[in-house]
């Protein structure tokens, strides 16, 4: 459908477009509620647009939803009832633009297609259970989790694609000898040392955009794979097993990279909820 594809990124890059409608898909958040669908895109010229819901779904009494383009990025996001702000365009997904209250995102048929495919490539989960997956050493001690089962129990957003999976795991923790050192240790921590402690549950968000872990809060954090400091050494060893299992050479302080991660300063977690981690 390259027709479809012309028109959507003529109107998001603000140059003219020729006026036509075209089958699309939608992913817009009003205040929290998600609506994701296929859609009817009418561009209106400058990089301004609208949409309708092909399921005749409305947006808060409208049935149609448009952003304004006001100058390059900068737009308003506004229903035929009300505006919801001044919108920003994402650098990370230029088909989304965001204000405080509201996200529109529009992708043509080949767009969708790509990412349902780009997904799928990217990610291989273990088959051969139980696995023990190494933590860290550190202090004198060392941990590990051992995978038990694995289970895909959500998937991302269009924006930010990805799989949500829970993990059941069990814990060890070991502690060496002086004279020892780690290689002791690590050569008893197989699948049936008896000091595993568990099961309990372990939920991870196995995304190229947005990768992330649910913390003992309840919250989800987001990692930054490839650039890793020794706190984050375990959980990103983790994350990086069971994501990319076929493909992870075992190394946290490279794999990331490696995997096509980017680069990002490490800072504080950023901890949110599973519906604000896959909005863009």
């Amino acid at each position: 459908m390259k027709n479809s594809k012309f028109l959507i990124f003529a109107a998001l890059s603000v140059v003219p477009s020729l006026g036509w409608a075209t089958d699309a898909t939608c992913e817009i958040t009003i205040e929290g509620e998600r609506i994701v669908g296929p859609c009817n895109f009418q561009p209106h010229g400058g990089g301004s647009f609208e949409v309708r819901m092909n399921n005749g779904q409305d947006f808060d009494g409208s049935s149609r939803i448009s952003l304004d383009v006001l100058r390059d990025s900068i737009g308003e996001i506004h229903s035929d009832i009300q505006s919801y702000g001044a919108a920003d365009r994402s650098e990370r997904e230029p088909a989304c633009w965001s204000s405080d209250t509201a996200t529109i995102c529009v992708w043509s048929d080949d767009d969708i297609e790509a990412k349902v495919s780009n997904q799928a490539l990217n990610f291989s989960h273990p088959t051969d259970l139980p696995m023990v997956v190494l933590g860290r050493c550190h202090m004198g001690g060392c941990w590990w989790t051992r995978v038990e089962d694995i289970e895909i129990i959500g998937e991302g957003s269009y924006a930010v694609p990805g799989k949500r999976i829970r993990i059941k795991a069990s814990a060890l923790n070991l502690e060496a000898r002086f004279e020892d050192g780690y290689d002791r240790l690590i050569a008893e921590a197989t699948p049936v040392h008896p000091d595993w402690k568990g099961p309990f549950y372990l939920e991870f968000f196995c995304s190229m955009v947005r990768p992330a872990f649910l913390n003992a809060d309840d919250e989800w954090e987001v990692l930054s794979p490839a650039i890793v400091e020794g706190a984050s050494e375990g959980v990103t060893n983790e994350y990086l097993t069971v994501c990319h299992a076929r493909d992870y050479s075992g190394d946290p302080y490279n794999g990331g990279q490696e995997l096509g991660y980017h680069v990002e300063t490490p800072g504080d977690f950023e901890t949110m909820s599973f519906a604000v981690l896959i909005s863009p």
